[in-house]
C-alpha cells in the first residue's frame, strides 16, 4: 500500500493528509442527534497527549510488530476499512471508542465546530483493549481505497477484451447513535 501522508495546516490546527485529504473517514449527516452535517475523523499532529505524535511516541513500537509491519498511517487507513463497534465513556475525558476486529482501537474526541466539527483521533492500540463505556453505535464501511493508491490499469488490454471502464466512487460509510447530551 503506498500512502502518502503530508502535515498541513488548516485554521491554525496541524493534521497530517493522506493521498491529500485530512478526511480519513466521513460519519454521514444526521447520524448523530443534533448534527446537521458529515462529520470527519481527522489524524492532528497533536502533542505527547494525543495525534500523531502522541501515538508514535507510545504505541510506535507496536506497529513494527505486525504481520506485515506497517505504520501509524497504514494502519489507520486498514482500521477504517474494517467493521467495529462505538463505545461511549465519559469518566476522563468524553471519547468515543471504536473497536475493531479482528484486533484495535482507535479512540476519538469529539471536536465541536459548528459545520466544521470533527472527530479527532487521539490514540490507536494494535491490539484489543478493555472497553468499559457503553456501546452506542457501530461502524461499517464501503471504504475503498482514493485513486492514487490503485494500480495503473491497462485501458489497451481492457478494450481488447470487450470491457468497459467504469469509475468507482470512494465512500466510507460509519452508523452510530449517541445521545443528545453526549454529543
Amino acid at each position: 500500500m503506498q500512502l502518502s501522508p503530508t502535515l498541513v495546516t488548516v485554521n491554525q490546527d496541524q493534521f497530517w493528509e493522506i493521498n491529500g485529504n485530512i478526511d480519513l473517514a466521513i460519519i454521514p449527516a444526521n447520524t448523530i442527534d443534533g448534527i446537521p452535517f458529515e462529520l470527519p475523523i481527522r489524524l492532528q499532529d497533536g502533542n505527547k497527549a494525543f495525534g500523531y505524535k502522541h501515538i508514535l511516541e507510545r504505541h510506535g513500537h507496536e506497529f513494527t510488530k505486525l504481520r506485515p509491519p506497517c505504520d501509524v498511517f497504514e494502519f489507520i487507513y486498514k482500521k477504517l476499512a474494517q467493521g467495529g463497534a462505538f463505545h461511549y465513556q465519559t469518566h476522563k475525558r468524553k471519547t468515543l471508542f471504536m473497536s475493531m476486529h479482528p484486533s484495535g482501537v482507535l479512540i476519538l474526541e469529539y471536536v465541536k465546530n459548528g459545520k466544521n466539527s470533527y472527530l479527532s483521533i487521539v490514540t490507536c492500540y494494535t491490539r484489543q483493549r478493555g472497553v468499559d463505556g457503553d456501546r452506542v453505535g457501530s461502524y461499517s464501511s464501503r471504504f475503498q481505497v482514493k485513486p492514487s493508491l490503485v494500480q495503473p490499469i491497462n485501458v489497451s488490454n481492457l478494450q481488447a477484451n470487450g470491457q468497459q471502464n467504469t469509475v468507482q466512487e470512494i465512500a466510507a460509510t460509519e452508523t452510530i447513535a449517541v445521545t443528545n447530551d453526549s454529543a
